[in-house]
């Protein structure tokens, strides 16, 4: 109980002593629920721990950390997907009043950024520039499901486990283009830290990796669902697409910049 004894919180385990009319995961060890008091009205939030092996302490300060917000009173997952998953929020606006807020992600529950408030990158964009005298910029033309047509993008892909950004890149581009992509490291590390891609739908973020691209070879090696076309332009191609084309909104933040480019110091805008 708070000092103010506004607020109590109650420590369960597994399906003992659970709150009444609560289902829980059978897979449970721990749950914390914490009734509060705002404008009169009873504010019920209900966190889970999963592991197995952890201590009642542990789980204790676990949930202690994750109920820093006070804009979540609860948190459920709607579907079972493998890549990506949708959750819904019992959200609270500035007078504590609930409503409904929906959002993607491409991670577990308990992995969920509002918990973990980290930035590790789920996925990557390369900006590829070919090996000559006038450098030109890859880009892909791929058929996207949710549009029903071809938009013009940079190449891009998921960060699997165990790889960091720029060995990722290194996989996306051979698989998407067929070209054999070498990382460019010099510059400041700030234009390669994570950013979020669109925080009002979604927790995943993503950063860029820069390098340059061999020509020999390309052989893709796409997956059966994707339709990719390389496309290698020069600054009048890409300033058409620009004009004329669908594209990806990170996709033409990187092309403008490659329109700025120094042909003697292609990287020189990441000093």
């Amino acid at each position: 109980t708070s000092k103010n004894g506004t607020a109590k919180s109650r420590l369960w385990r597994n399906q003992r002593n659970t709150p009444e009319g609560l289902k829980l995961d059978p897979h449970l060890k721990w749950g914390l629920l914490i009734r509060e008091r705002k404008n009169g009205r009873s504010i019920e939030t209900s966190l889970y721990v999963h592991s197995q092996t952890c201590s009642i302490q542990k789980a204790y300060a676990e949930m202690r950390i994750r109920l820093k917000t006070k804009k979540i009173s609860a948190i459920h997952q709607m579907t079972e997907n493998p890549h990506l998953n949708l959750y819904h929020l019992d959200a609270l606006d500035r007078k504590g009043e609930t409503f409904d807020y929906y959002f993607a992600s491409r991670n577990s529950k308990e992995k969920l950024k509002l918990f973990t408030k980290g930035l590790e990158p789920e996925g990557i964009v390369i900006y590829g520039l070919t090996e000559e005298a006038a450098p030109r910029l890859v880009l892909i033309k791929e058929y996207r499901y949710p549009l029903d047509e071809e938009i013009y993008a940079l190449p891009a892909g998921l960060v699997d486990a165990g790889e960091t950004p720029g060995m990722a890149a290194v996989r996306e581009m051979k698989e998407e283009t067929g070209l054999s992509f070498l990382e460019y490291t010099g510059g400041d590390s700030c234009f390669r830290r994570p950013f979020f891609m669109g925080p009002g739908f979604t927790d995943e973020s993503s950063c860029a990796v820069y390098g340059t691209v061999r020509l020999e070879g390309k052989r893709q090696e796409c997956e059966e669902t994707e339709e990719i076309q390389v496309v290698l332009a020069d600054k009048g191609e890409v300033r058409r697409i620009l004009s004329e084309e669908r594209v990806s909104l990170r996709g033409a933040y990187l092309m403008m910049q490659y329109l700025h480019m120094d042909v003697e110091k292609p990287f020189a805008f990441l000093e």
